[in-house]
């Protein structure tokens, strides 16, 4: 049972880390598209 425990708490703790290093990604990317056309972004959010 500990064991056990021990295994779901290592998985849990791998998911956190790739799903964190998947948004750091993923926000630098959307920075990247903003910084290159900002009159789009301006565009879409005041139509929001």
């Amino acid at each position: 049972m500990q064991f056990n425990n021990l295994k779901r708490a290592c998985l849990l703790f791998f998911i956190l880390i790739t799903i964190t290093i998947a948004v750091k990604a993923f926000a630098q990317q959307q920075n990247k598209v903003r910084s290159q056309n900002p009159t789009k972004i301006s565009n879409a959010s005041t139509r929001e």
